[in-house]
């Protein structure tokens, strides 16, 4: 059975509901977890997820076991205002994020 690792890039709020901001940059904070199967419950998650305040990124990531190869699926909600900032200011980290991911799994 396929698992694909999921993970969120999510902007982090204070307990006033204001972004979390260290020198002059707004943080972030990384959630993840596994999806076995793709139903309506996963996919209903999902949309949840992708509609919360504060998402600048989703990936999901699965190995093909057996050919070694990654899969990478990117989703980019749709800016909201003010809240997301440009992408060039969180790629580096999905970056990191995939390199992490293939040096788990040996790729």
């Amino acid at each position: 059975m396929q698992q694909y690792r999921t993970l969120f890039l999510r902007r982090k709020f204070d307990e006033n509901d204001q972004p979390v901001v260290r020198d002059g940059v707004g943080t972030a904070g990384i959630e993840a977890f596994q999806i076995h199967r793709f139903d309506d419950q996963t996919r209903t998650q999902l949309e949840q997820h992708l509609e919360a305040r504060g998402v600048l990124s989703v990936l999901m990531l699965w190995t093909r076991y057996g050919t070694g190869k990654l899969g990478i699926e990117r989703l980019k909600p749709a800016p909201d205002g003010k809240d997301n900032p440009a992408a060039h200011e969180f790629e580096e980290w999905e970056g990191k994020i995939i390199a992490e991911y293939l040096h788990r799994h040996d790729l």
